[in-house]
């Protein structure tokens, strides 16, 4: 047995190391690695373009962007028939030398330095990179890219951003478990995150991300031109807060029931829609003003400054524009409170549309208004138990901190115990929780939400159970618990 003469060097300024070059300055990509690329010719065979990708595969954590650049290239190893060097192939194969003619440096992580993520996708890939700032300085830490698969492209684009970090957690998963993660984005992808309605792989994401210290901030300036050209690459020209959202509302009332139907739509394509019905009795016009109030509370939530309205109803329209007088006593309240709702806004604009024109908020409306319980367990649905206009009350009573007290604090105000460890229990734990007008709910994978009480609540609860039970024992009418909401009783 012979030790390696070249791996038995001690003291040096520099080398390679698990093919990268360290040094002083940081991690540099292998320079042999890039002569062999900027050396090559453009390919004319396939096996020329294979030897191609894995070169820049080996180079992947330098190049960022990889996925979207190398698009037409891989798109000549899908097709077998026939192999064709197409000019942007050539273009994509130019950018490359270009690139790896003075590739970026990346740092190495400092342990007492948050790690901050810049997500970017498009309708075929997804890029990330992993930053430091240390003394106004942006180091660049790591480059991520990846193909997004058939069904992944036709994910809404909220759907990507979330896919981006998770697909960023898994791969970096030693630097998310080591360091405080933050994401800037303008996307609302904390919103969504947290909101009550998601189910499936938004649900299953969003329980993942429990797991690390995750935090979200608007995109600042951008100090590095590595990081510049990333984030001009893929991002598109309008960015989420500056540009109108818009918001298609219907209000539907019939001898079956009152609904609403939500569609908010942001510029760049992110699409939420809520079908919500009424736990009361409405007129079409309470109806309608149920649906925009619900339309305004919703974009509020995912944090939208700016947006139009549309709504088939004229009186609302005209009303809420002050062009009609409103004479009703309880549509003058629904007035009031629309003028309440639009303080919260930068720009709201209310407009009239055809009742053809917003045919699939007119769905949502009819289908909340008319299904029962039992039906359409695969959409989700919201109920508004009350009228948005009910008379209210202040409460003098002391709040007594309770079990739920502390998942509440986070999920609404983002107060963690100072412990670290004990921030780290309640943020995987809040994440199977979620708030709806302050009142906090377990959330599973399915519908229904389930409500949480504290133990005086459980106590009035199971008094009510128990009398039930003994009314039903001795013959008395059936117990109906369909009636019933699901509660929690005491922490999961």
């Amino acid at each position: 047995m012979r030790l390696n003469p070249e791996k038995c060097v001690f003291g040096v300024s520099g080398g390679k190391f698990l093919g990268f070059m360290l040094s002083s300055r940081g991690i540099e990509a292998n320079p042999d690695k890039c002569q062999a690329i900027l050396d090559m010719k453009s390919p004319s065979t396939l096996k020329e373009v294979q030897k191609l990708a894995g070169r820049l595969t080996s180079l992947s954590r330098f190049l960022p962007c990889l996925a979207e650049i190398t698009r037409p290239i891989l798109l000549l190893l899908k097709k077998a028939e026939r192999f064709k060097w197409t000019p942007e192939c050539e273009a994509s194969f130019q950018q490359f030398k270009e690139r790896l003619g003075a590739p970026p440096i990346l740092s190495k992580p400092v342990a007492d330095l948050d790690m901050i993520v810049y997500l970017a996708v498009s309708s075929t890939s997804i890029s990330v990179v992993l930053i430091q700032e240390k003394q106004d300085e942006q180091q660049l830490v790591y480059f991520i890219s990846r193909t997004l698969q058939d069904a992944e492209r036709r994910y809404q684009l909220i759907e990507k951003v979330a896919l981006g970090l998770i697909y960023t957690a898994r791969r970096l998963r030693q630097y998310f478990q080591s360091h405080k993660i933050i994401v800037r984005t303008d996307c609302p992808i904390a919103k969504v995150l947290r909101k009550p309605e998601i189910v499936g792989r938004m649900m299953a994401w969003s329980v993942e991300l429990s797991e690390f210290d995750v935090t979200f901030e608007p995109r600042g300036p951008i100090k590095s031109q590595h990081l510049a050209d990333f984030i001009n690459e893929l991002t598109p020209p309008s960015r989420f807060k500056d540009e109108s959202w818009t918001m298609h509302v219907d209000g539907s009332s019939n001898a079956q029931g009152s609904g609403a139907g939500i569609i908010l739509a942001s510029p760049s394509g992110i699409t939420v829609e809520q079908s919500l019905r009424f736990g009361f009795r409405a007129s079409n016009n309470q109806a309608e003003y149920e649906a925009l109030l619900a339309g305004m509370r919703l974009a509020t939530e995912m944090g939208v400054k700016k947006v139009i309205c549309w709504t088939d109803s004229k009186i609302v329209t005209e009303q809420v524009n002050d062009n009609f007088q409103v004479k009703d006593p309880n549509l003058l309240q629904y007035y009031h409170l629309f003028q309440k709702h639009r303080d919260d806004f930068i720009e709201v604009q209310v407009q009239h549309v055809p009742r053809c024109n917003n045919e699939r908020a007119d769905q949502l409306a009819r289908l909340a208004s008319s299904r029962k319980p039992e039906q359409l367990r695969t959409t989700i649905h919201l109920e508004i138990p009350s009228l948005s206009v009910t008379a209210e009350c202040m409460s003098t009573e002391v709040e007594v901190p309770t079990w739920m007290t502390a998942i509440r604090n986070f999920i609404v105000r983002d107060e963690l115990p100072t412990d670290p460890m004990e921030a780290k229990k309640l943020r995987t734990q809040a994440a199977r929780y979620s708030t709806v007008a302050e009142v906090l709910y377990w959330r599973g994978f399915s519908t229904p939400l389930l409500r949480c009480i504290d133990n005086l609540q459980a106590d009035y609860v199971m008094r009510k159970f128990t009398k039930a039970f003994a009314d039903l024992t001795r013959g008395g009418k059936p117990w109906r618990l369909k009636s019933c909401e699901p509660v929690i009783i005491g922490q999961l």
